[in-house]
């Protein structure tokens, strides 16, 4: 894929408009990131994980993303958040449509599970399969990495969907880009957490709260735990604020 692009913190936006499936190139292994606050500050920190993201196709995602970069590019129409939770369906849509595998790759067992469970019945398409690895830090062990990719060879997705979190689904990606690109795999979508909200674990922030950039605290209600990670978001904003973005 070649689309037009501006950046955020040194970070390239290549679809401030959202993303077309269609426009995917089936002859080299795609990534596709959805660029949050979270994700913005992190290839600020880490070179490695910049230069991944400026090897991916980037929507917008979250509310404060969005307002930096209509701000910073004020000339950019339709600017819109496309975030993984929501790309998530249309992915599955054109997969049925096209007849292209899918795999979900990563998460808890049981929500691995019934998030292919979900997508399969609200598609009514059955080529998506699943696979939860054993949870690990990066880089993986040798074990999980040929487990993982024994998974691949089997079931021949074009398209897999990561939840391992970032930045370990991405330095996966990008150091077995090889072998999947030999494996069919057309595309990689880092969605992170858009396989817990399929699957139920959690729910998407009411419209209002989404609206007004109050997604995060949504969030923080369903999983105490994540507080530590919301509360970096204010540096992005501090950022943001001083025209540093």
């Amino acid at each position: 894929m070649s689309f037009k692009y501006n950046e955020l913190l040194g970070v390239r936006v290549t679809l401030p408009t959202g993303l077309d499936l269609a426009s995917l190139d089936v002859h080299s292994t795609d990534f596709i990131s959805t660029l949050n606050a979270e994700l913005l500050l992190m290839a600020r920190e880490d070179e490695h994980f910049k230069y991944i993201l400026n090897l991916s196709e980037t929507t917008l995602d979250g509310y404060w993303t969005c307002r930096a970069f209509k701000n910073k590019y004020p000339n950019v129409n339709d600017v819109k958040k496309d975030s993984g939770s929501e790309i998530i369906y249309d992915v599955i849509t054109y997969a049925a449509q096209k007849k292209l595998k899918v795999m979900l790759l990563g998460g808890q067992k049981e929500i691995n599970n019934l998030a292919v469970a979900e997508l399969k019945r609200i598609s009514d398409y059955s080529g998506i399969v699943g696979y939860s690895p054993k949870f690990e830090s990066y880089p993986f062990s040798n074990a999980n990495v040929n487990e993982i990719k024994q998974e691949i060879e089997n079931h021949k997705p074009d398209y897999i969907i990561t939840a391992f979190g970032a930045p370990k689904q991405e330095f996966w990606a990008y150091e077995t880009r090889d072998f999947l690109f030999l494996n069919g795999v057309s595309c990689v979508f880092f969605f992170g957490g858009a396989i817990d909200m399929v699957a139920g674990k959690y729910t998407r922030a009411p419209r209002v709260f989404q609206k007004i950039g109050l997604e995060s605290l949504w969030r923080l209600f369903q999983d105490r735990n994540r507080w530590k990670r919301e509360m970096k978001k204010f540096k992005f904003l501090a950022l943001m604020f001083t025209g540093r973005v």
